[in-house]
């Protein structure tokens, strides 16, 4: 197969599966054990049918390169050690093999970093377009099973937005209205939609309407440091002073009045995942692409059950299975594209992409976008243009002649 064929292939089966599971099922979870594992094996499928010759053959800057190449043989090894590891813990879990294969969160988690190669390829990035508006059409259809499929790729579709016709975007409007559903209604909204939207409108105004650089950098700039106050503290369990995070929370209650807001649930993940860490010393490795971590909140019984198989942060996921080394190759990664994309790029296109980048890093620190589904794929794909140093050179017009 050629490389464009295998990139076809290889899009579409991890479109068309995503949308399947999320029309039906809405989360990954939800699905029955034999749709997941045929979830699983299409996407694996997906992988094998990938154009490696891409990791050779891309003008990706140096220090790009060597970002995405660390990634990938770290969730090897990572892969590897799960493999080999004899614990019977694991066993409890599930069986081995199926969990550490058939199980998004495990394996799975740690791959869509290499569909970034596929945004050195102009075709890859206008085949992506194809393929988003196509799973947009046929997402509408199936959204009268009330699953809101097109919600979470609202997280990424807005780039297209000034490049197509009136039809696509009236869909895209549609996907950011079902995120925003999603994110205010039922007994349990998903307020992280919100951050999801607030990100790709930003996208869309910061750098198509008030077309300043400066506040463009200062934005950015403003999104990689508040992570590091806000949510990175809460790991020192030891500290019993009240974080920023759970300041700014009570602030918010008092001035809502909402006793919605009243429930932290992310500070006790991140002291749960610390002391887990801590207890096993894995702080500088993690355990694996097929690993688990104790949870008292969740450990209803009270007797020391064998834990989680994964957090709801991702970030805290990415410490559980890769430990600090891998936390520093994937946020490093996406700190270098978008400093490329807002400081180096020549055109619109990269520079949004790079505020969707900011958006998916500090999501990463308290919203619940694990997994490997198509919206991790394009996600990738299109931060693979603010590493192509093709991209980051084109102009607008040249954008706009090649992304039709």
């Amino acid at each position: 197969m050629s490389t464009s064929s295998k990139t076809r292939s290889s899009i579409r089966i991890a479109a068309f599966t995503s949308l399947f599971i999320s029309s039906f099922w809405g989360l990954y979870f939800m699905a029955p054990s034999s749709v997941k594992a045929l979830y699983s094996m299409c996407m694996w499928i997906s992988f094998a049918l990938f154009p490696y010759v891409l990791i050779k053959h891309n003008d990706f800057t140096k220090t790009g390169n060597y970002f995405l190449c660390s990634l990938i043989i770290m969730a090897v090894i990572q892969i590897l050690r799960s493999v080999v590891n004899s614990d019977p813990a694991l066993d409890a879990l599930g069986n081995k093999w199926v969990t550490l294969f058939g199980n998004e969160y495990t394996a799975l988690l740690m791959l869509p970093p290499l569909f970034t190669y596929i945004g050195t390829l102009n075709y890859g990035v206008n085949l992506l377009k194809t393929t988003t508006y196509f799973y947009l059409v046929a997402g509408v259809v199936l959204s009268i099973f009330m699953k809101f499929p097109l919600s979470m790729i609202s997280i990424f579709v807005v780039i297209f937005y000034p490049y197509v016709n009136k039809r696509f975007r009236i869909l895209i409007i549609i996907a950011i209205i079902e995120a925003f559903i999603k994110a205010t209604t039922g007994d349990n909204p998903t307020r992280m939609y919100i951050i999801i939207i607030g990100f790709a409108l930003c996208s869309y105004v910061l750098v198509y309407i008030i077309k300043n650089v400066k506040l463009l950098k200062i934005f950015s700039a403003g999104v990689l440091i508040s992570p590091l106050l806000l949510f990175v503290p809460i790991l020192d369990f030891a500290n019993q002073d009240e974080t920023t995070f759970q300041k700014m929370q009570e602030y918010i209650i008092q001035k809502n009045n909402d006793e919605s807001f009243s429930t932290d649930t992310r500070t006790f993940l991140y002291t749960e995942m610390a002391e887990d860490l801590t207890a096993t010393d894995s702080w500088f490795f993690g355990k694996g692409a097929f690993s688990r971590y104790y949870s008292a909140f969740f450990d209803n019984s009270s007797i020391g059950r064998f834990g989680r198989l994964s957090s709801e942060v991702p970030f805290l996921n990415y410490l559980l299975r890769g430990g600090i080394c891998y936390v520093i190759s994937y946020f490093g990664l996406l700190i270098y594209a978008i400093y490329l994309g807002i400081w180096k790029g020549k055109n619109k296109l990269v520079k949004s992409i790079a505020i969707i980048a900011s958006g998916w890093y500090f999501n990463s620190f308290i919203g619940d976008i694990t997994g490997c589904r198509f919206y991790h794929l394009a996600f990738f794909i299109l931060l693979g243009c603010c590493l192509s140093r093709k991209w980051l050179n084109y102009t607008d017009e040249d954008i706009k002649f090649i992304v039709k």
